[in-house]
């Protein structure tokens, strides 16, 4: 009996590898019981054929022996189907394929009552059949429902139709047909008492499922929750006590969370800056290009937004009462979560290099692409080295003025970008894709910028060479003694900032090489103290 009772279990659960809800699994075996009844009815109706058919052939075996093989042929191939519908749905894990059983018992019904006539009453078996659904599928599966009702409805109408236009196939006489009509009644009757009880068990067994996993569940959820808090509370705590902004945003630079170092480091209170864009508080540079900052910014999220790796730059950002921005290096992470983007950033003030108040002397050569963002990054690596020599404010307007000029170097030289052509691209609001575009062109895309570099305690030279076809500075400079407003041209001015800062401001013939040059302001000697004769 227990090697009966452990088939009986796998065959119930056969299929279950599929389904992991309790209710999935729940009716996954009420489907196999289900199935399992077909079997049984099929046995129970055989049986009785049986009998009937042996006494039918002791009456008048001619005529009753005709009787056979359509009768066994529809009792082998029902069970047949039947096993071929349980192999599918255990197959591909569907509950689909039940509406093929629905409609092949509805089939076999439908021919025993062409075979057998009215008074069988084999459509008594469709009916007992049918509320199973409602019992079977949850309370909302109305599509389910309809479609199985739909077939089993369709086959009583089958029936009642055959009964009464055609007469029977295969009649019994009339006392047999009787008791196999009461038969009929019975196996409908057993079958509805088996499915309720069996489908009864399988509820209890459900919710006993579902209490032992709600227990499991708050069993977890006591032991996680203070380890979630004890978490969250360390995490908090290294965020808002972090000496960097610590912040989040999505994929259009929206600022989602703050820590609470913005308040020290900007001014702004965490709540101010949250819903707004990152770039609101990117400042302005206020020289050649008002939008280079910001342009810089979008250009670094892009190139975010396009791969996986972390970008890290320097940029400027305004502070609430203060007129002077802060310069930071700002650190962008992205991260995906399910159909999600988030950024993750920090805000970093700028670490002054000590080392620089060791520095008598350096001489460096840099090479550099068509890049702007090469541009802002070597002027802000090589202002670093000025901080011992020259006072904060005279370190930035060289560090703009030396930009602004390897900007020109780039566009103006390398790139061949004329005035007009960047006041329209400005103009349009589309210049960084003009800018991108034209750094890939293949007439363009070799050529580089080469910075020589040198400050001791004396002087700082820059020479800048690229590789364009120069231009002519003279006549540029001519023309700005005879034309004040050419210095309030939106771009241009990166020249006439030059020759203000620097004191040497040289052009090579061609106009594609500028030297630089500043003299470093020296000490003030201090006065020999006068003599003092001895009392």
């Amino acid at each position: 009996m227990r090697k009966l009772a452990a088939l009986w279990e796998l065959y119930l659960s056969s299929g279950s590898q599929h389904f992991r809800t309790p209710t999935e699994q729940k009716l996954n075996r009420v489907l196999n019981l289900l199935f399992s009844l077909n079997f049984f009815a099929n046995a129970y109706l055989i049986v009785i054929e049986l009998i009937m058919f042996f006494i039918l052939l002791q009456r008048d075996f001619d005529t009753y022996i005709r009787y056979f093989w359509p009768f066994a042929i529809i009792n082998a191939a029902y069970p047949l189907l039947i096993v071929l519908i349980i192999y599918l749905k255990n197959r591909y894990g569907t509950f689909r394929f039940t509406y093929f059983s629905t409609a092949i018992f509805t089939t076999y019904c439908v021919i025993l009552a062409a075979y057998l006539g009215e008074a069988v009453n084999i459509h008594v078996i469709l009916l007992a059949v049918m509320p199973i659904v409602f019992i079977m599928y949850d309370y909302g599966r109305w599509k389910e429902i309809l479609i199985h009702t739909a077939i089993m409805v369709a086959g009583i109408a089958c029936c009642i139709y055959l009964y009464r236009t055609t007469k029977p196939l295969y009649p019994l006489p009339e006392d047999l047909a009787r008791i196999a009509g009461y038969l009929c009644y019975a196996a409908a009757v057993a079958l509805i008492f088996i499915y309720s009880v069996y489908n009864w068990k399988q509820v209890h067994r459900t919710e006993k499922l579902l209490a032992e996993e709600k227990q499991q569940v708050e069993r977890l959820l006591g032991e996680t929750i203070p380890k979630l808090e004890l978490a969250e509370a360390k995490y908090r705590h290294l965020v808002d006590d972090s000496a960097d902004m610590i912040f989040q945003m999505d994929e259009h630079g929206t600022i989602l969370s703050m820590n609470k170092t913005a308040r020290h480091l900007l001014g702004f209170n965490p709540e101010e800056m949250v819903g707004k864009n990152i770039l609101d508080f990117v400042t302005n540079t206020g020289d050649d290009d008002p939008e280079f900052n910001r342009n810089i910014a979008r250009a670094q999220m892009a190139e975010l937004m396009a791969s996986m790796e972390l970008v890290r730059f320097r940029t400027t950002l305004r502070r609430k009462h203060l007129y002077d921005p802060a310069e930071v290096e700002l650190t962008l992470q992205k991260n995906q979560f399910q159909n999600m983007t988030e950024i993750l950033g920090k805000i970093s003030q700028i670490q002054e290099d000590k080392s620089q108040y060791f520095l008598l002397k350096e001489k460096a050569r840099y090479v550099i692409g068509n890049n702007i963002m090469h541009a802002e990054i070597l002027s802000q690596k090589i202002s670093e080295r000025l901080s011992r020599y020259f006072a904060d404010p005279m370190v930035n307007t060289l560090r703009i003025c030396f930009r602004e000029m390897l900007i020109n170097a780039i566009e103006h030289g390398n790139l061949g970008i004329t005035f007009e052509e960047k006041s329209r691209a400005m103009e349009s609001g589309d210049y960084m894709e003009f800018l991108l575009a034209r750094q890939k062109d293949p007439k363009y895309a070799h050529r580089q910028v080469v910075v020589d570099y040198l400050i001791n305690s004396r002087t700082l030279i820059f020479r800048i060479t690229d590789d364009g076809e120069g231009f002519d500075h003279k006549a540029f400079l001519e023309q700005i003694t005879k034309e004040d407003h050419i210095s309030f041209l939106e771009h241009g001015r990166g020249i006439l900032l030059a020759r203000s800062v620097f004191d040497k401001v040289v052009f090579n013939e061609k106009g594609n090489q500028v030297i630089l040059l500043k003299a470093i302001p020296q000490p003030a000697k201090s006065a020999k103290p006068a003599f003092v004769p001895s009392a």
